[in-house]
C-alpha cells in the first residue's frame, strides 16, 4: 500500500484491444511497453475491462489479448487484486442481441449513416495504430488532446446519427464500468487504483469521473506530474 492520500488516485489507462490492424507488426513492443507502464504506475488495485467469467478463465477474451498476456500475469505475480468492471457474459450476450436487433430495424438511410460512422471509427483506429508503432506510442495515446481531436468528434457524430436504442445500450455499458470503479474506490481508500479500458471507454469515463470530488483522476501524464509533486507517493 502507498502512503495515505487526501483523495484516492484513480489512473485511467487506455488500451486498444481490437487491434488486429497493428498487433501483427508490433505485438511484442506493445506488450512490453504495457508491462513497463504497469510497473511505473505500481497500482494497489486494478479495475479491468473484463467480465467476471473472463477473469476466472471461464470465458475467452481473444479480442483483448493484453489481459491474458500482460495485465493478469502482472497482477498475479504481485498479488494485486483485479476488479472486473465489465458485465457478466449473460448480460453481454443480451446486449449483443439487442444491438443486432436495433441494427436490423434501421432504414437504408440510417444504415448508411452507421456504416459511415463505422468507417470513421476504423480510420481512427488505424491512426492510433500508427502511433502505437512508435516506441512510446502507448504513452502517446494516453494524451487528452488525442481524445479531444479523435474521439470526441466520433462521440458527437454517434450521438447525432445513431439509433437511440444503440446509444442507450452504450450508455448503460459504460455506466456499469463507472459503478464498478466507484465501488472499488469505496472499498480501497488510501490505495492507488488503476483502471484499464479501451480507448473509447476512457474518453467516456474521464468525462464522468472528472466530476467527482472524492477522487484524484489522473491519466498517464498527470500521474507522472503527481508523482513528481509527491515523490514519496510512488514508493511501495
Amino acid at each position: 500500500m502507498h502512503e495515505n492520500y487526501d483523495l484516492t488516485p484513480v489512473v485511467l489507462l487506455a488500451t486498444i484491444h481490437n487491434g488486429d490492424r497493428f498487433r501483427s507488426s508490433n505485438a511484442k513492443e506493445y506488450t512490453e511497453r504495457l508491462r513497463m507502464l504497469l510497473e511505473e504506475i505500481q497500482p494497489d488495485v486494478v479495475c479491468s475491462e473484463l467480465s467476471p467469467e473472463q477473469l476466472r478463465g471461464d470465458a475467452t477474451c481473444e479480442c483483448k489479448p493484453e489481459y491474458p498476456e500482460v495485465i493478469i500475469p502482472f497482477c498475479s505475480e504481485r498479488n494485486i487484486p483485479i476488479v472486473p468492471i465489465q458485465p457478466d457474459v449473460k448480460t453481454g450476450d443480451a446486449v449483443e442481441r439487442d444491438l443486432a436487433e436495433a441494427g436490423s430495424k434501421l432504414d437504408p438511410a440510417g444504415r448508411a449513416r452507421i456504416d459511415s460512422l463505422e468507417q470513421l471509427e476504423c480510420s481512427i483506429v488505424d491512426r492510433l495504430a500508427e502511433i502505437l508503432r512508435q516506441p512510446t506510442g502507448l504513452d502517446m495515446i494516453q494524451m487528452r488532446v488525442l481524445d479531444l481531436l479523435l474521439i470526441e468528434p466520433l462521440y458527437q457524430l454517434y450521438s447525432e446519427f445513431s439509433n437511440q436504442k444503440v446509444q442507450a445500450l452504450w450508455e448503460e455499458w459504460n455506466q456499469h464500468f463507472l459503478r464498478s470503479i466507484l465501488d472499488a474506490v469505496n472499498l480501497s481508500r488510501n490505495k492507488r487504483i488503476l483502471a484499464t479500458v479501451g480507448w473509447a471507454h476512457k474518453y467516456w469515463l474521464w468525462n464522468h469521473l472528472s466530476k467527482r470530488n472524492d477522487i484524484r483522476l489522473l491519466d498517464l501524464h498527470s500521474f507522472r506530474q503527481f508523482c513528481g509533486e509527491s515523490p514519496s507517493s510512488s514508493d511501495s
